[in-house]
Order: structure tokens, then C-alpha cells, then sequence
């Protein structure tokens, strides 16, 4: 059994030369210099030419490849973290910035899609329920979170879901019942489903919460269908409508700009769509192809990154990445996107640790009056 590799407390970076060395690292479950495809889209997502690069497709020991990996999700300090369905266990992997990659989580459960709640901690979509992990302490907290009103199954594959910022989630039970539902703040969950007119689907998958517009969006696999649901303030769905259609849509995610990245795990392409959607993958902004034959094909994508530019891609074999001009999205009340480190320049005699400068402590030192400094929590 993997276990996660310790990373000292007092990490920091204390040159420019240093930084960008450890950002040269590559363990050998890295595919970097392997070509997985180039990204089709307008000039101002992402530069013409930019490439789809591997991040991890082998075990940190690389006795063997990855198999089907999902729900990628970044933290504060720009870490990546995705699941990996594994021969009946789960698998939750970590890669760091400078691309160390550990095994965060193994075990039973079988996580699937990953998202941060509010306070900070890991939400994992797994069978039989939701599970939580705090982060700083490893996938040894895992505990299962306490759900009332709709007795979830022990036997449901819960797959994806999606955290508003009062701490209320929607998710999907993809395969079995075809439902997805809503648990509340207090934990009363709320199940829709095929019976209920208007809100059921094909293998519901997928789901983001799109809280600044009261709006839902669940993909359905079976159907090939994104559908659109206004959401009100207790969380209760209503009005469906048909936002796309895209061959076996699985995961999505919505960038600054509102932009909408739809995985489809039918053809191995991410679609990209505006804020309103479109009627087909024709009427898309662009779209990612990700590889070719067996490996081609996409399950989720989320940004993350230092700088929250970076477009992580699952699929079957594993993680990649695409550099993007624009950042994901900042859900409301949520720190899954805010940046914990920043560079600014000051004069050179601040040039010292532990200077104060406009509220903010520099971490380390830097030549050329270049300070590393972060943001006060």
C-alpha cells in the first residue's frame, strides 16, 4: 500500500533560481515530453498551439500505469488531487506544483468526484455516500458525513457532486435509480428523480452548482444531454431545460469569464461553450482532444494550479494538463481558487524576512528585490 510522502512544514521557495528548479522536477510517473494533443480554442482561453501535457499515469513507483482516474480538484497551495478506480478500492492521488505526486488516499469507498466545502476540507463522492478528509492530516480522516430525511442506499455509486457556499450539495448517483439529490445545510437530503416530472434523467452525472445564477447544470451520460435547472434559495430545482447536447457528457467545470468545459467521455474532448450553452458540440467555442485510441478519452476536468491558469484533465489512464489564459471560476464563499502565494517587488532594503509590507509577510528572501510574500489568513 502507498502512502503519501511527508512534505516538510517549512517549504518555501527562497530564490527565483530555486523556484524554478523544483519546478523542473519529474518523477518517473510523469509523461511530459509525450504529446496527448493539442487544444482548439479561441485566442483568448488559451495561446493557438497550446499542447495537452501528461501530469501523472503511473504510480509513484511506476509499477504500474493508472487506470481510470477522476474528479480533479486543486487546492490553495496549488496541489492537485484526483481519484483512480482501482480493482474494487479507491484510490484519491496527490500531485504537488514541482509534480511530486503521493498516494493521499487508499482504501474502500471507491471515491469518485472530489470538490472543497467551504471549511476547507475535501468533500469525495463515494459509494454509498459522501466522504470527507481534511487535508492536513491525510486520507486517514476520511469519515462519512451524516445525512436525514432520504436514507441513501449503502449500495449507490454516488459520483459527482457540487458545494454551495452555505455548505448545501447537490449529487449524482450515476448508474443506479438515476436520481440526483440535495442535502441541505442541516443535512436533509432531497431526492429527484425519474418519477418526478420534468427533473429526472438518464445516468445523472456530473453536477455543478452555479450559485451567482441560481442555476444547476447536471449532464446526463445516457441521454447525451447537459440539462439546465433554476435553483432557488433553499435549494429546490425546477424548469428544466436542455443546455447542450455532447456524446456521453460526464464531468464539467465554468471558468472567470462563465465559459463552460464539458468533458465527454464519448470521444475523449473537452467542449467549451458560453455562458448560455448551445444547441450542439458544433456551436461550441472550442473544444481539447485528449489522445488518441484506449487512452483517448475524457471523465472531468477542473482548474487549479498556482495560478489557477491550469486545466487538469482525468480520463482512462490518468491525469493531464493544459496551460489556459484565464482562471476557474471563484465559487462564492469558497478558497478552492484563491491563491495562497503572490509576487510583488519592493525596494531593497525591505528585502529581509519577516519585513511587513502593506500587511502582508514576506516568507522568504528573493534577489532583485523580488519578494515572496503571502497573504495574511
Amino acid at each position: 500500500m502507498l502512502r503519501p510522502s511527508k512534505t516538510p512544514r517549512n517549504m518555501h521557495v527562497t530564490s527565483l533560481a530555486a523556484r524554478f528548479a523544483a519546478a523542473a522536477v519529474i518523477f518517473t510517473g510523469l509523461a511530459q515530453a509525450q504529446d496527448y494533443g493539442t487544444a482548439d480554442l479561441p485566442a483568448d482561453l488559451a495561446a493557438v498551439g497550446t499542447k495537452i501535457l501528461g501530469v501523472m499515469n503511473k504510480t509513484p513507483n511506476a509499477s504500474r500505469n493508472l487506470g481510470y482516474s477522476e474528479g480533479p480538484v486543486g487546492d490553495v497551495d496549488g496541489n492537485l488531487y484526483f481519484t483512480e478506480d482501482n480493482s474494487g478500492l479507491g484510490n484519491i492521488w496527490k500531485v504537488s506544483p514541482t509534480g511530486q505526486a503521493s498516494n493521499f488516499y487508499n482504501g474502500p469507498g471507491m471515491p469518485n468526484g472530489l470538490e472543497f466545502g467551504t471549511d476547507g476540507k475535501m468533500n469525495s463522492a463515494e459509494k454509498g455516500g459522501i466522504a470527507t478528509y481534511d487535508v492536513k492530516v491525510g486520507g486517514s480522516s476520511r469519515a462519512m458525513i451524516k445525512t436525514s430525511g432520504y436514507l441513501l442506499d449503502a449500495g449507490f455509486r454516488i459520483n459527482d457532486l457540487t458545494i454551495a457556499s452555505n455548505g448545501g450539495m447537490f449529487f449524482t448517483n450515476h448508474g443506479q435509480g438515476n436520481q440526483f439529490f440535495y442535502r441541505d445545510p442541516a443535512g436533509v437530503v432531497t431526492a429527484y428523480g425519474k418519477d418526478l416530472a420534468n427533473i429526472g434523467m438518464g445516468e445523472p452525472n456530473g453536477p455543478e452548482y452555479i450559485e451567482e445564477r441560481k442555476m444547476l447544470l447536471v449532464n446526463s451520460s445516457a441521454e447525451n444531454k447537459v440539462y439546465r435547472f433554476d435553483v432557488s434559495v433553499d435549494g429546490k430545482v425546477s424548469n428544466r431545460s436542455v443546455f447542450t447536447s455532447i456524446p456521453v457528457p460526464d464531468g464539467l467545470t465554468v471558468d472567470e469569464k462563465g465559459n463552460i468545459y464539458i468533458a465527454s467521455y464519448g470521444n475523449g474532448s473537452i467542449y467549451v461553450f458560453g455562458p448560455d450553452g448551445a444547441a450542439s458540440v458544433d456551436k461550441a467555442l472550442g473544444s481539447i482532444k485528449v489522445g488518441t485510441g484506449a487512452a483517448g478519452n475524457a471523465s472531468n476536468c477542473a482548474f487549479g494550479g498556482i495560478d489557477g491558469k491550469t486545466l487538469f484533465i482525468t480520463g482512462n489512464g490518468g491525469a493531464y494538463k493544459v496551460q489556459m489564459k484565464v482562471k476557474g471560476r471563484t465559487r462564492p464563499g469558497s478558497t478552492s481558487l484563491q491563491r495562497a502565494l503572490l509576487l510583488r517587488p519592493a525596494a531593497a532594503p525591505s528585502a529581509r524576512e519577516g519585513f511587513a509590507l502593506d500587511g502582508r509577510k514576506i516568507a522568504a528572501r528573493l534577489p532583485a528585490a523580488l519578494l515572496l510574500v503571502s497573504r495574511p489568513r
